[in-house]
């Protein structure tokens, strides 16, 4: 980056010229008489962003361009795939007019129009976890090119991007179900989703208010807020025994789960009021070291502490979970633990944010629960998830709400449910 945006440079590569004592000159930007940038970014390229998409939509920008000659000019615009395949998929399709016209020393706008077919989109299979630091993995979904605007003097280009996500809407009916004696049903529904709607289902221990605007970050402020909205956990099957998924969402998204967010449960297994262990995520190897995110615990009584898994997270997402295996902490499923959770900025300053504490759950006793911990809501389509109340459950865990239920390739926001039970 040599400093000349928001002019995009013409041609795809100018020579650079070195003159004496070292002073560097790009000789073909210098001798540019056009520029061009996005009117709302300021920045020479088209930068759509991330979607998650659940029906076809078109985007939408303005590209100025800039004539500093002293005579009127007629430039071509063309637009172009940077890839044939992305371009024969059908997926995105690009127009603009064909040419613009700008008066000698003025500009000149034009708008130029992305239509996504989500019917055509791949099915999305990246995470944050193990594919963490495959970043050559985003070509599979990511549509993108070059804007050129050319006449008999200048020929100069705009990058364009977009990276869409063929995602699910997945709709509980409610969200507060009274059972009758004991028993009720769910219905999920996904009529508007452009793919199977994938949902996790774990005991909602907790629940956090969102924090108010004015206490949140602006542009350039070098902090982090992270914003916990709902704290579920199940017991699940690994190999070798029982594990214990810790499922957490929050108000706000991240692009990727290393950064600026970390979660700390910390655990009381034997119920004298201090913390045994504590469960977080951070980037396998230290920062920036592979992108990856995984699980670690740590016996706070010996130091003791292992990874046995990554993380389940996936890229723009506000949910994250988290696995442990029973038997590092020498428990079973039917022994209670007093759970709290800890949201921390661990990109910035190092600070805690939000955190929701003392919750008692057993894993293997729940107090209500769901006859399927993994439903599948079709596209177009509804499922039933049937939800029990569990004889002694209320005792062993007192503390849970209901069900929470995450969604996988879901759009932002709607990530997640908080289903509160009434027995």
């Amino acid at each position: 980056n040599i400093g000349i945006n928001p002019v995009s440079l013409p041609g795809y590569l100018a020579p650079i010229t070195r003159i004496g004592g070292g002073e560097v000159r790009v000789d073909r930007a210098l001798a540019a008489t056009t520029a061009a940038w996005d009117v709302d970014d300021l920045t020479g390229s088209l930068s759509f962003g991330y979607h998650a998409l659940t029906g076809s939509k078109a985007f939408q920008k303005t590209v100025v361009v800039r004539n500093y000659s002293n005579q009127a000019r007629t430039y071509t615009i063309t637009p172009e795939f940077r890839y044939a395949d992305d371009a024969a998929s059908g997926a995105v399709t690009v127009s603009a007019p064909a040419t613009v016209r700008v008066k000698a020393n003025s500009s000149a706008s034009f708008n130029v129009k992305l239509q996504v077919d989500v019917t055509k989109l791949p099915l999305w299979n990246l995470n944050g976890g193990s594919l963490g630091g495959s970043g050559y993995l985003l070509q599979n979904f990511e549509f993108d090119g070059y804007l050129h605007i050319t006449d008999a003097s200048d020929a100069i280009h705009l990058a364009w991007h977009i990276l869409p996500h063929r995602s699910a809407e997945v709709t509980p009916a409610t969200e507060s179900l009274a059972l009758t004696e004991g028993m009720g049903a769910l219905e999920l529904s996904n009529y508007g989703g452009a793919v199977d709607g994938r949902v996790e289902v774990f005991s909602l221990l907790g629940t956090s208010g969102r924090i108010p605007p004015p206490y949140l970050p602006g542009d350039g402020d070098n902090f982090a807020i992270i914003d916990l909205k709902s704290f579920g956990a199940r017991l699940v099957n690994i190999s070798g025994g029982y594990g214990l998924q810790f499922a957490i969402n929050t108000y706000g998204t991240r692009a990727h789960p290393n950064y600026p967010a970390e979660f700390d449960v910390y655990i009381d297994t034997n119920g004298d009021g201090w913390d045994d262990f504590v469960v977080y995520n951070y980037e396998n190897g230290g920062f920036a070291v592979s992108g990856q995110n995984v699980v670690r615990i740590i016996n706070l009584n010996t130091g003791a502490n292992g990874v046995y898994f990554f993380s389940d997270a996936d890229l723009n997402s506000g949910n994250i979970i988290l696995t442990v295996p029973l038997g590092f902490m020498g428990v079973t499923p039917d022994t209670q633990l007093r759970l709290s959770v800890y949201a921390y900025d661990n990109y910035f300053t190092g600070s805690g944010s939000d955190a929701i504490e003392g919750m008692l759950y057993t894993p293997g006793a729940p107090k209500f629960y769901a006859d399927s911990l993994a439903p599948v809501v079709p596209a177009g389509g509804s499922a039933t998830l049937n939800v029990y109340a569990l004889a002694g459950g209320e005792t062993a865990s007192p503390s849970q709400l209901g069900l929470q239920l995450l969604y996988r390739d879901s759009r932002q926001q709607r990530e997640a449910d908080a289903i509160f039970i009434l027995p």
